[in-house]
């Protein structure tokens, strides 16, 4: 027992030090320069981006600071949890990020630990399949994807600076049941062979939708409509890529540490 923690912890490490690696390189060319763009169009606003940053998961606020592009910031993988975690630091001071490089280095910082968290609930789930598959380690990232980011953004799709929002917490709220919903409703599909169950988990999938997520009274925003559509599509492409090195990655080294009696 104690080496199969030891093999999930050390697992998920490596996979989530260079899935945020490559993340945060791959958001620098991808969604940051759109990040940046949507700022200069909000009141006051920078293209240096170092006073503003972006929202995600449908939480969009011009004050949030530049240390929130990270995974979550975006693409939304968990932005309930870290908005909540930013407002609690940021009742206490008003440090952010005020230049590029300590910008680009607290988003590296917080990609970097988000995939290990993740890849350790990943890599944990992964070890308990009888006779596991490198292959399958692409099939968990691919729910995740859907858990974390797809199906939550149907209701609250990233966003970028300047766009108008709903309440915070009310998100949050449809966001985390959202997560949870979907979480379990996807185990039950792809898990259990009773159709009864099946169901059931088809009904904890729509069932947030059915609710419908919190709106703004007056939707848009400062930016262009158009600028706010590619950023969507560019998030959701990011996120693809971090979920499925995250799960390619973190089943592969658990294979390899535990070795060739899984296989």
């Amino acid at each position: 027992m104690t080496k199969m923690f030891r093999n999930i912890v050390f697992a998920a490490c490596l996979a989530g030090v260079l899935a945020g690696l490559v993340i945060t390189g791959l958001q620098l060319f991808v969604t940051v320069p759109i990040i940046l763009k949507a700022e200069t169009y909000e009141p006051g606003g920078h293209t240096h981006g170092a006073e503003h940053a972006h929202g995600s998961g449908g939480h969009a606020h011009a004050e949030q600071p530049a240390a929130s592009e990270s995974v979550t910031g975006s693409g939304g993988v968990f932005s309930g949890l870290y908005r909540s975690l930013y407002a609690f630091q940021h009742a206490e001071s008003d440090w952010g990020p005020k230049n590029s490089w300590q910008r680009n280095g607290s988003t590296l910082v917080a990609n970097i630990l988000l995939a290990i968290a993740f890849g350790l609930l990943l890599v944990a789930a992964f070890s308990l399949r009888s006779n596991p598959r490198w292959a399958e380690g692409l099939l968990w990232g691919l729910g995740g994807y859907a858990t974390f980011f797809a199906l939550p953004a149907l209701g609250l799709p990233p966003e970028i600076p300047g766009n108008f929002t709903a309440d915070l917490v009310s998100r949050q709220g449809w966001w985390l049941m959202t997560v949870l919903f979907s979480g379990v409703g996807l185990a039950l599909i792809a898990l259990q062979r009773p159709w009864m169950w099946k169901i059931l988990g088809t009904l904890l999938v729509v069932a947030p939708h059915v609710l419908g997520a919190p709106q703004p009274e007056v939707h848009g925003g400062t930016a262009p409509e158009a600028l706010a559509e590619t950023f969507i599509w560019r998030a959701a492409f990011v996120n693809l890529v971090f979920w499925l090195l995250l799960g390619g990655l973190g089943a592969w080294a658990f294979l390899k540490l535990a070795g060739p009696k899984v296989r």
